[in-house]
């Protein structure tokens, strides 16, 4: 009791010759017919669009995996750290009045803040670019800040052969190597 026309679908309320199944015997048969139609399409070559080996599959497992590739390659997982340079690495400290206590310190990996009477903040160095500007050279630290960029930017003049760097906002005021 299957349906010519689409064995998967029961019989139509329309076609009376094509009676929906009243005994388990009935059943028992339009199951059969069921899966011996589905046992000959699978023989016959008709598979499943996500079935292994086929062509839809593969190109998607190709394409999931470049694009995964692409992903990794890009977010700077696997980025090697960038390399500080010596003229700014070291503790740097300040005469100036509003600041005397306080100190930071530039590592091969992070910037640490240190302020009287608070824990040390650490943050890991993601870039560093260089540029020379007025026969100094300045240095951009691009480091995060609990999830986000943050920079640190310092002139190194000519002076800084025997440790002074300026913050260049706050040019005014020159840090050298010390200890806190």
């Amino acid at each position: 009791m299957t349906n010519p026309r689409d064995p998967r679908r029961p019989p139509s309320k329309q076609d009376p010759s094509l009676a929906v199944p009243r005994s388990d015997a009935e059943l028992r048969e339009l199951v059969s017919s069921i899966v011996q139609e589905t046992i000959k399409q699978r023989e016959s070559g008709s598979r499943h669009l996500l079935a292994p080996g086929h062509p839809v599959r593969t190109t998607l497992v190709v394409v999931l995996l470049v694009s995964l590739g692409f992903l990794l390659a890009t977010s700077g997982l696997f980025r090697s750290p960038p390399t500080v340079p010596a003229a700014i690495l070291g503790t740097w400290v300040t005469d100036a009045p509003s600041y005397k206590d306080r100190s930071f310190e530039v590592t091969p990996t992070a910037v640490i803040f240190n302020a009287p009477g608070l824990q040390p903040r650490a943050y890991p160095i993601r870039n560093i670019t260089h540029t020379v500007e007025d026969s100094a050279d300045r240095y951009v630290i691009t480091y995060d800040q609990d999830g986000d960029d943050a920079e640190l930017s310092v002139a190194v003049s000519e002076r800084a052969q025997h440790g002074e760097i300026k913050f260049t906002h706050q040019p005014e005021m020159s840090w050298h190597r010390g200890t806190p």
